[in-house]
C-alpha cells in the first residue's frame, strides 16, 4: 500500500523538485511576535547563503488563537518591508515535509534540503537581526494610529501590554502564570518612582478587562487605552509599542518583541513578572542595554 501511495502521489511530485535548486523550507505561524521569529530564522539561513522559502499554509488552515476566539492574520508583510521573502508552493511544502523534515532542535545544523517546522530557541538569530529588522520595520498608519504615534512621541511613555485571551488560565506551563491587576499595578507604580510624569499607553486585546481590574486602581496615574487596532491589526499595536521609552509586558510576547525593535531600549526599563517564562527575547533586550526589572506576581 505504501509503495502504491509513493507512486501515486509522491513520485510525482518528487520529479517536479528533483532537478531544481534545494532550498529550506521554514514554516510560519501564530501572531506578529511568532511571525518575527520565524522571518528570523529564515534570514539565519538566508545569511548563510541558502535559499530559503515560507510555510504560510497555517494561516489558511488554522489562522485563530487557542480559544479559537481571535483572528491570527499573516501580517510579517504588512509591518516590514521585506523584499527577499518568497512563499512556498503548496507542493514545495508537501514534498519538503514529507522527505526532509529537521527532527532536530538544533536548527543550526539544518542545510538544504530541509523543512524547519518547529518552534526554536531564537535568542540569537533575533539578537542578529535585530537591526536589520528595526530598519525594515515601517507600516502604513491610518489616521488614528499617526494621532497615537504623536502622543507616544511627545511624552515620556510607557507601553503596557495586557495579554489575556487563550492565556488567561495559564494553559501551558512554559508561559509561566498569568500576570495579574496586582502586578500590572505594581509595575506601573515602579516606573512612576522612576519618572512621575510618564504617561502609560495600554495595548490589549480585552479592554474591558483593563477597565474592570485595573482602571479603578489607577490613582493620579495618566494612561490611555490605545483602541485603534483590533487582533486583526497587532502588527500596527506592535509598532506603537516599540516607539515608547519603557515597557511592561505580559507573558504573552508583543511588549518583548516590541522592546525588541525599539530605538530607544538603551537604559529603557523592561518590566516583566517574576513568573514570567516566556523568555525567548529577554537575554536579546538585556544585551541591548535595557535595565531588566522583574515584579513579584501576586
Amino acid at each position: 500500500m505504501a509503495k502504491v501511495f509513493n507512486d501515486i502521489v509522491l513520485n510525482p511530485i518528487k520529479s517536479v523538485f528533483s532537478d531544481k535548486e534545494k532550498f529550506v523550507i521554514v514554516r510560519v505561524d501564530g501572531g506578529i511576535a511568532s511571525q518575527i521569529a520565524f522571518y528570523a530564522l529564515g534570514k539565519y539561513y538566508i545569511d548563510k547563503g541558502y535559499k530559503v522559502k515560507f510555510d504560510l499554509s497555517w494561516f489558511d488552515e488554522f489562522g485563530m488563537d487557542i480559544d479559537n476566539k481571535f483572528q491570527r492574520n499573516f501580517d510579517l508583510l504588512k509591518a516590514f518591508n521585506l523584499d527577499n521573502f518568497e512563499i512556498a508552493s503548496k507542493d514545495e511544502i508537501e514534498y519538503y515535509r514529507n522527505n526532509f523534515p529537521l527532527k532536530s532542535k538544533l536548527y543550526q545544523i539544518a542545510k538544504p534540503p530541509v523543512y524547519v517546522g518547529r518552534y526554536y530557541d531564537y535568542k540569537k538569530v533575533l539578537l542578529k537581526s535585530r537591526d536589520f529588522l528595526i530598519s525594515k520595520f515601517n507600516p502604513e498608519l491610518d489616521e488614528n494610529n499617526k494621532l497615537w504615534l504623536s502622543k507616544i512621541q511627545s511624552q515620556n511613555s510607557c507601553a503596557i501590554h495586557v495579554r489575556r485571551g487563550d492565556l488567561s488560565n495559564c494553559k501551558f506551563s512554559y508561559y509561566g502564570k498569568t500576570a495579574t491587576a496586582e502586578y500590572f499595578i505594581n509595575a506601573i507604580n515602579y516606573i512612576k518612582n522612576k519618572n512621575s510624569e510618564t504617561k502609560f499607553f495600554f495595548f490589549s486585546d480585552e479592554v474591558d478587562w483593563i477597565k474592570e481590574e485595573i482602571v479603578p486602581k489607577l490613582h493620579d496615574t495618566d494612561y490611555e487605552l490605545v483602541d485603534s487596532n483590533g487582533s486583526d491589526k497587532g502588527y500596527l499595536d506592535l509598532y506603537l509599542i516599540s516607539k515608547c521609552n519603557s515597557f511592561i509586558s505580559s507573558i504573552g510576547s508583543l511588549a518583548k518583541v516590541g522592546a525588541l525593535l525599539s530605538k530607544n531600549i538603551r537604559n529603557a526599563y523592561f518590566i516583566l513578572s517574576n513568573e514570567d517564562k516566556n523568555l525567548f527575547v529577554i537575554n536579546t533586550i538585556k544585551v541591548n542595554g535595557a535595565k531588566i526589572i522583574k515584579i513579584k506576581n501576586n
